[in-house]
């Protein structure tokens, strides 16, 4: 990430009485910021200095937006009068580095606002005398493991917690693996390693209360998913990592049979936070207690900033596969959501966190959504700066890819929603926003055969989110997209005026039944007109011409003669005609 964004919510105070500007105190006596905490141009900052900025008059602390570049984790105080807002990164900062910290916007309690944006600049201290002379690097160093190396085997004979555990095989006296992984959890320090060999492991609620640190992780290693399987036996949880407790990596296992969490990183309602958690080739099942309406996620993380999820798989759970609660600066990679069939289960939810990239998933076969950017109660701070990029959402009950409660700064980009929206209680196709979503991107998607519009914005539970005062923007966009062959309809746009759509150079195909192609706030637009220009700039509707979209499933790559090649516009990515190719997949002769 480039920058990490403050953003938290807006309520838009201010513009209500914008219009009405005679007369307005704000104009005489504008809000500013009072002072910085390293002041503008300061240098030798300290690697573990906070950052504090003082306003001239209390703000409304959900209002505040801003970045720092380059971007770090952080956790944000505020002082009882709301006057000194103090930004504490969760890593030491990056030695002999110049930060750039932008307020972009704020308002405050007596309905003004900052009239511009206000920068400041800081430089770390030098690089200490241990640095290899290549200068600081911007970004988090990636952990290591460089302390000692330990080894796990409950089914080699002569393992046990009273050996030294630092070689896979028995060798006489106290020379050879210990036969537990918490024995492992509770002797690892920074740094470490531990080796699970092939077997079956009849433990739960294994606990990690100890953490590693920058560049010396806390490792558990096993020799593969299909090799490596911890059976909770019906216990609680699986694998618990303690509020606070971070650089801790889990690679190469199966965790299952669990009434409740299979991997649990933090707890609801401690505020404690950590810093890089890792998740690589894990695979989670039968989890979360079946139907149970209370059934709980397979892997859950809380207030964890910087985090790295590859390659896992979560499936046959009783709720979400995956949950991310309050996190910060992460990706989602090359993994799999499915089987969760619990009446709240999502494939992937995300809740009020920010800088999130989630990529080459898959979710399928969850009762609501694949993708879930999401929050309840409906609360701030608001999930925002989120990107959903190259997925794939198929045979979920509501709907493939969610957006809701207030989220926003979501980008959808380059996914496909296929057959969504099995559940007749709540058919929303393949791409829902709702709950006062807004500022939400959509580019390249792909939405086929859905129970539902291709495309909803809704108004549903509207109250619920305008409590927190208006919307700060209510902007939708759609560029590149392609539709085809949902039972409602291509693009469905609730309400009367409360959104404003961008949508140019997209193909709008729906089925030939007589069902509306396009609804935007009470205006309906027929094939004829979309092609004549009246929703927006190069909108076709026509048959895509798939390669072949009755496959199963379907394969949405365009044929040479297709009317999405060359037909989008460029959005900054490589394409390989005249222009950009409508749709999911660029076509290359």
């Amino acid at each position: 990430m480039l920058a990490t964004r403050l953003q938290l919510a807006a309520i838009l105070l201010a513009l209500l009485v914008l219009p009405f500007l005679g007369g307005c105190p704000c104009l005489l006596d504008p809000a500013h910021v009072v002072s910085t905490d390293p002041a503008n141009g300061a240098i030798n900052v300290p690697l573990d200095a906070t950052i504090s900025i003082t306003f001239d008059r209390a703000a409304l602390p959900d209002t505040l937006d801003g970045t720092i570049v380059p971007s770090v984790g952080y956790t944000l105080a505020w002082s009882q009068n709301n006057t000194v807002v103090t930004v504490t990164p969760t890593m030491p900062l990056a030695a002999n580095t110049t930060y750039k910290a932008t307020i972009t916007a704020c308002y405050f309690a007596d309905t003004c606002a900052l009239v511009q944006p206000v920068s400041f600049s800081f430089t770390t201290v030098g690089a200490s005398s241990t640095d290899t002379g290549q200068g600081a690097r911007n970004d988090p160093q990636p952990d290591s493991s460089s302390g000692a190396t330990y080894y796990v085997a409950a089914h080699v004979a002569g393992a046990s917690d009273s050996n030294d555990g630092l070689s896979p095989t028995f060798a006489g006296g106290t020379q050879g693996p210990w036969s537990t992984i918490q024995h492992a959890a509770n002797m690892m320090q920074a740094g470490d390693t531990t080796h699970i060999l092939a077997g079956t492991y009849y433990e739960n609620m294994i606990r990690f209360t100890r953490a590693g640190t920058a560049g010396a992780r806390i490792a558990l290693s096993g020799e593969g998913p299909t090799n490596v399987f911890i059976d909770g036996g019906g216990g609680q949880a699986g694998i618990v990592i303690d509020p606070g407790v971070g650089h801790v990596a889990l690679e190469g296992l199966t965790v299952q049979n669990l009434s409740g969490y299979a991997i649990i990183a933090g707890l609801e309602g401690d505020q404690r936070r950590a810093a890089e958690i890792r998740l690589h080739d894990v695979h989670v099942n039968t989890f979360g207690g079946g139907n149970s309406p209370n059934a709980v996620a397979g892997i859950i993380l809380y207030n964890v900033d910087t985090f790295s999820l590859d390659q896992l798989e979560t499936a046959d759970g009783g709720s979400n596969g995956v949950q991310l609660v309050d996190c910060t600066n992460g990706t989602v990679t090359n993994s799999t959501f499915h089987g969760s069939p619990g009446p709240l289960a999502n494939g992937l939810e995300t809740q009020q966190g920010h800088d999130i990239k989630i990529s080459n998933c898959v979710a399928h076969n969850n009762a609501v959504y694949g993708f879930d950017i999401s929050l309840w109660p409906k609360q701030p701070p608001f999930a925002h700066n989120i990107t959903v990029e190259e997925c794939f959402a198929y045979d979920n009950g509501h709907s493939g890819f969610a957006v809701n409660s207030r989220s926003h700064n979501v980008v959808f980009r380059r996914n496909i929603a296929w057959r969504n929206g099995f559940d007749p209680t709540s058919a929303w196709g393949g791409f829902v926003c709702y709950d006062g979503a807004y500022n939400v991107t959509f580019e390249h998607n792909v939405s086929i055969g859905n129970d539902g519009p291709g495309f909803i914005i809704s108004n549903s539970s509207w109250q619920e989110v305008m409590s927190f005062g208006p919307l700060p923007d209510n902007t939708f966009t759609f560029r590149n997209n392609v539709t085809q062959g949902n039972t409602e309809g291509a693009l469905m746009v609730e309400g009367t005026n409360e959104w404003t759509i961008i949508a140019e150079y997209n193909n709008w195909n729906a089925l030939a039944s007589g069902q509306y192609t396009v609804y935007v706030m009470g205006q309906v637009f027929t094939p004829a007109q979309i092609n004549a220009g009246a929703l927006g700039t190069g909108n076709i509707c026509a048959d895509p011409l798939f390669v072949n979209a009755g496959a199963e499933p379907p394969n949405v790559h365009l044929q040479s003669n297709s009317p999405c090649i060359d037909a989008g516009v460029s959005l900054g990515q490589t394409y390989a005609g005249n222009a950009p190719d409508m749709g999911r997949y660029e076509r290359v002769e």
